[in-house]
């Protein structure tokens, strides 16, 4: 049994089960040291196992991974997560740096200079598999039931070196000890679960807020600093590392870019954290390069739009993204893209303050623009789509476009083989649409992100005919359409070039709505186009969707997509389509039973709970802006909503649900906006338990009618009997 000397904790069941296996199996002679941080040379080095045999010493980084982990150059990419640096790599860094500290430790002593120190990497789980296809790092890699042949297995050693350094076991103990510190188990308030990579400038850490439970992970890069450095150093040292959070925390969320938590540094100045996301999914890296994960066209041309979606948010607030590479572009398992990697964006046109001289060497060359290459000042959004079409034309044809810069200044960024000819199977026009992303010159590309869009979609609509529009041409951005037209459009009638209507859902007093298909995210929608009251209604409208579209994504609440107007005016917003009912529908049938209703309940008001937290107030709960689904409850029409036919609408809301005796004429309060949804609530659930409306009077209002009175209601539980009378109370009891 190996001795075992404990500096840290084990921070996950990886390394727990490394260093009980170890223990367990390697001979008397084998010492192991586990979770510590050693400093040396100004540099902290996290170690997760030093194995300590007969003839040399591993440095070993234990990764719990599972799948298959693919080898690219200087990233791993395990399955359904993002990339990282190889920890590989590092292993070989902290093995030269602890081989340096051992020869520092006793300069006297010449028999130290024999010592060798080989790195590792540990996998403790059996259906974890790498694939390396340069074969660079197989070697060093070793699953835990093969590892005892490994650790004693002497031909590592260099012939320079000594085999047999057990007489100086004692002596890198001690210096070990001597300096070492238990490894760091949380950062702030975010604690750790397992080490997934870095360098020699970061860590990267999955992590849990200490609060939240295991559940909320994120990822953690934390870069160590050195806290004695001048001012001037450090604060240059701090702007490029916080880049990434002040660019992305200062602009609107967006559904197709990663978010960037927190980013903050400790007490004593000696490490930045930069909190990120911690999405699941694969780069997009992984899906080209690995048969087994290929996406199909439809799929390609989704990561396509999104990540054009993603840029056109990034320019117009400003944010220049400069690093677009495959590595940059999560996949997740739904095959939507998001954009992440900003630690090296622009965010504005800054003439001070800018980080362009420190980064020249760090951005990855291969998918750069000719202007701004070597010169990340000159990036422009311009030259995120040059970024973007080399990405795109890979993606495409799993073939790089140009093997060098070199060639692109050659060839005037012309491609030598095109999109076609690598796959004949693609649509033909896409070569132009490509060629135009990866014009040498700037002004020859696309201007914008949602021009290059709106060319892929005119390409690939092309051979639509008349008849695929139900007899009627696609509106141009000049048309005039009359708005008695627009509660009418025909099947397969193309709004602005993008939305397809497959059927009218709805139509009342304010606009329409319709059931579309979105061509750009190749997805069913619901559009809403509003006929009446257009002045105020396109203010709130506008109001509405800036305020919803800043919003994180909650399960049951519908998430917006897009606003726009026709070209005579006319404003519509987009939401997600939803599969399901009306609870309006399902309460006037009276199909509910008392455990939906409670499932309506619970979940309406983690919605409003959700929503309230961020500021909004919806204003208008009722069982009609309600649907339900095997998925469970979303609340819809956010003070847009076209299915009141024949309801009083008052102040943007439904009389019929709204507190008596409230001031329409003066601004509501907290409390108010508050008080007004949980009553809306109360009245919708009384009418999902009970069928039925809860006041015979509904312009009094005051006593509502025994729930217990209504056939089928009879043995409505208690609490569920007081929680309603309290929530349709004329008087606010918040």
């Amino acid at each position: 049994m190996a001795t075992i000397i404990p500096i840290g904790q084990p921070q996950n069941e990886a390394e727990r089960e490394a260093i009980r296996y170890l223990r367990s199996h390697l001979p008397q002679t084998f010492t192991i040291i586990h979770n510590f941080e050693l400093s040396h040379g100004g540099e902290y080095h996290e170690i997760d196992l030093i194995v300590l045999a007969p003839h040399c010493v591993y440095v070993v980084d234990v990764k719990g991974v599972h799948g298959n982990v693919i080898v690219q150059g200087p990233r791993w990419y395990p399955e359904g997560r993002g990339p990282y640096l190889s920890p590989l790599a590092k292993a070989r860094m902290v093995a030269r740096k602890l081989h340096g500290f051992l020869l520092d430790s006793y300069k006297t002593n010449p028999a130290t200079k024999g010592i060798y120190v080989h790195q590792t990497v540990l996998f403790p789980f059996r259906d974890a598999n790498i694939i390396d296809p340069a074969g660079n790092e197989q070697n060093d890699i070793v699953h835990l039931n093969k590892s005892l042949v490994y650790f004693q297995n002497k031909s590592v050693v260099l012939q320079s070196r000594s085999t047999n350094i057990g007489p100086l076991h004692h002596l890198i103990i001690a210096a070990i000890q001597g300096k070492a510190h238990p490894q760091t188990q949380h950062f702030g308030k975010w604690r750790i679960e397992e080490r997934l990579g870095g360098n020699e400038h970061y860590t990267e850490y999955r992590a849990h807020h200490l609060f939240m439970g295991k559940g909320q992970t994120a990822r953690l890069r934390v870069y160590r600093a050195d806290p004695y450095q001048d001012p001037e150093t450090r604060q240059r040292e701090q702007k490029v590392i916080s880049n990434a959070y002040r660019v992305i925390g200062n602009a609107p969320g967006h559904p197709n870019i990663l978010t960037v938590k927190d980013f903050f540094d400790n007490e004593d100045s000696s490490y930045f954290v930069l909190v990120t996301e911690d999405a699941k999914g694969n780069s997009l890296r992984q899906y080209i390069s690995n048969s087994s994960l290929s996406l199909t066209f439809d799929q390609k041309l989704r990561v396509i739009r999104d990540v054009l979606t993603a840029l056109d948010h990034a320019h117009n607030n400003g944010i220049i993204h400069r690093n677009l590479t495959p590595d940059a572009i999560l996949v997740g398992e739904d095959k939507r893209a998001r954009l992440s990697s900003f630690e090296y964006a622009r965010a504005k046109a800054r003439t001070t303050s800018t980080i362009a001289p420190y980064i020249v060497e760090k951005i990855d060359e291969q998918y750069q623009a000719p202007e701004s290459y070597k010169e990340p000042a000159q990036a422009s959004a311009a030259s995120d789509l040059f970024s973007a079409g080399l990405v795109f034309y890979e993606l495409l044809t799993s073939e790089t476009a140009f093997n060098s810069m070199l060639q692109i200044f050659d060839n005037g960024a012309v491609f030598l083989i095109k999109p076609t000819e690598h796959r004949p199977e693609l649509p033909s026009v896409l070569d132009d649409w490509l060629q135009r992303l990866c014009a040498f010159e700037p002004h020859k590309r696309f201007t914008s992100a949602t021009e290059a869009l709106e060319g892929l979609t005119r390409a690939l609509t092309s051979n639509i005919t008349p008849e695929d529009q139900g007899g009627q041409p696609t509106p141009t951005p000049t048309a005039q359409i009359q708005p008695q037209d627009k509660r009418n459009l025909s099947k397969k009638y193309v709004i602005n070039n993008r939305f397809i209507v497959e059927e009218r859902l709805g139509i009342g007093a304010f606009g329409v709505a319709y059931k579309v298909f979105d061509t750009l995210a190749e997805a069913m929608r619901v559009l809403k186009l509003v006929l009446s009251d257009r002045i105020s209604v396109t203010q709130r409208l506008q109001q509405e969707y800036k305020t919803l579209s800043r919003l994180p994504d909650h399960q049951y609440v519908v998430k917006t997509y897009w606003a726009d107007f026709f070209p005579d005016g006319t404003p519509f917003i987009v939401f997600d389509y939803i599969d399901g009912l009306s609870v309006s529908d399902l309460v006037e049938s009276k199909t509910l039973t008392f455990e939906d209703a409670l499932k309506i309940g619970s979940q309406v008001t983690e919605g409003l709970i959700y929503l309230h937290s961020h500021g909004v107030y919806h204003l208008d709960i009722k069982p009609s802006n309600l649907i339900w689904s095997d998925q469970g409850v979303r609340i819809i029409d956010f003070n847009v909503s076209v299915s009141d036919q024949d309801e009083n609408m008052i102040g943007g809301g439904t009389s019929r649900y709204i507190p008596p005796g409230m001031d329409y004429e003066t601004e509501l309060s907290y409390i108010q906006k508050v008080d007004r949804d949980l009553y809306a609530l109360g009245v919708t659930l009384y009418e999902c338990f009970t069928g039925q409306y809860p006041f015979k009077d509904p312009a009094l209002r005051k006593v509502p009618t025994d729930p217990t009175t209504i056939t089928g209601s009879e043995e409505l539980h208690p609490d569920v009997f007081a929680f309603l009378f309290k929530s349709i109370s004329p008087v606010s009891t918040i």
